[in-house]
């Protein structure tokens, strides 16, 4: 399943929320659909990507701050009050709650070749990585700021931005170690490879 279906498949997840699990209405046929989150008033607009068109506007009780592909079945969405995960898979259209912080969390983003997501704990100064299969908290690391992006590269590594601090920091995931730290220019706002 492609990326652009796979943000169709999680953005259902708005209307199952808070449930333990719920199937997943998925769209019939093989065609590609965009997703994008409204925040002023929380919605969901399809987009079918061969056409280029909409498709249908669907209310939504809370919208999603991000969306996360795990591996071509699965993928984990963060709500915008930052305190639920949850996992949907791809194929069945199954949506359960994955976890749930007392804690805001900012950023999400997948561990390539792991069974995880790490989450960015601003409150706590940390990010934790957490099991995508059950939900638990396996690891956190102890952050100097808050951190506020996150991205996670093929070769394990896990680049943290902590913006109050204009500072990123590395970790090794084999390891569970901090590699480096390194000071970015002021007011940093993202990370991309």
């Amino acid at each position: 399943m492609n990326w652009k279906a796979v943000m169709l498949v999680a953005s259902f997840c708005f209307l199952f929320a808070g449930c333990d699990q719920k199937a997943l209405p998925l769209p019939d046929g093989n065609e590609p659909y965009a997703v994008v989150t409204h925040l002023k008033e929380p919605a969901l607009a399809f987009l079918e990507s061969g056409h280029k068109r909409l498709v249908r506007t669907e209310k939504i009780d809370e919208p999603w701050s991000e969306m996360v592909p795990i591996d071509s079945g699965r993928m984990v969405a963060l709500a915008q009050t930052g305190t639920t995960l949850l996992a949907i898979d791809t194929n069945s259209g199954a949506v359960d709650e994955l976890a749930q912080f007392d804690e805001a969390l900012t950023a999400v983003t997948a561990l390539p070749g792991r069974d995880a997501v790490a989450v960015a704990d601003t409150e706590n100064r940390e990010v934790k990585l957490v099991s995508v299969e059950h939900g638990d908290v396996m690891e956190a690391f102890a952050l100097d700021g808050s951190p506020s992006e996150l991205l996670a590269d093929e070769s394990g590594l896990l680049f943290v931005l902590c913006a109050d601090q204009s500072n990123v920091s590395v970790f090794d995931l084999e390891t569970m170690e901090q590699i480096n730290s390194f000071p970015v220019s002021e007011r940093p706002a993202g990370l991309f490879f």
